[in-house]
């Protein structure tokens, strides 16, 4: 759960190539707002943002200060805030996701 570039990497490894590693953190930004953006197609935004709340926790859980950072997402309520949230959000010299004041 939260990396769907397991495939790729198991790919990888199947076929004796070289190992794939997984998104850089600004990668993960984009895919983490592409996966919201679509999940806003589907369902709507009043259903996305509760489903959201797992998908974030699962790709942002190998990082430290996730409590924190979850605790901010249930404040967002919108796309601009949701973008706003991920543009802000960082990892700091200790890989401890952060959010810039703005």
């Amino acid at each position: 759960l939260g990396r769907p570039w397991i495939f790729r990497q198991i790919n990888a490894y199947l076929k004796g190539k070289e190992a794939v590693s997984g998104p850089s953190f600004n990668e993960l930004k984009n895919l983490i707002r592409e996966h919201f953006f679509l999940c806003v197609e589907f369902y709507g935004d009043r259903r996305t943002f509760p489903r959201m709340y797992k998908h974030l926790a699962w790709y942002l859980a190998p990082f430290k200060n996730l409590g924190y950072i979850m605790n901010e997402y249930t404040g967002v309520r919108d796309a601009s805030a949701f973008t706003d949230f991920i543009n802000r959000l960082y990892l700091d010299e200790s890989n401890r996701l952060m959010l810039s004041d703005g």
